[in-house]
């Protein structure tokens, strides 16, 4: 599994525009072919700050959406962003958390 994600944060004022503007784009991602989600949130210390976080099957899709005009205007909306946005593009390894906690809990890793 693949995830993408970025931190954005609104500038003074903007929050509720920077948040319309994410939804919007990020409402047809989930039918992109390999997408698992993709969600918004929001830090619950710091309103206005932005966390985007899709899961991809496999790097082939995540490449393909990365060449979308999709993609291109939601890479257009960080350049708002109030600080320097965070974009990030991870392979995970280990996506069955529980069982890996537990291993860790019961020494057995």
């Amino acid at each position: 599994m693949f995830m993408l994600s970025l931190k954005i944060s609104s500038p003074p004022g903007k929050r509720s525009e920077l948040l319309k503007s994410l939804k919007l784009l990020t409402s047809p991602v989930i039918v992109e072919p390999g997408c698992m989600t993709c969600h918004v949130y929001e830090d619950a210390k710091s309103r206005g700050d932005f966390l985007v976080v899709e899961e991809w099957h496999n790097q082939d899709d995540l490449a393909n959406y990365l060449k979308t005009a999709l993609f291109r205007k939601l890479l257009a909306v960080t350049e708002i962003s109030y600080s320097t946005p965070q974009i990030r593009c991870e392979k995970v390894n280990n996506n069955d958390g529980v069982k890996y906690i537990q291993s860790l809990m019961d020494g057995n890793t």
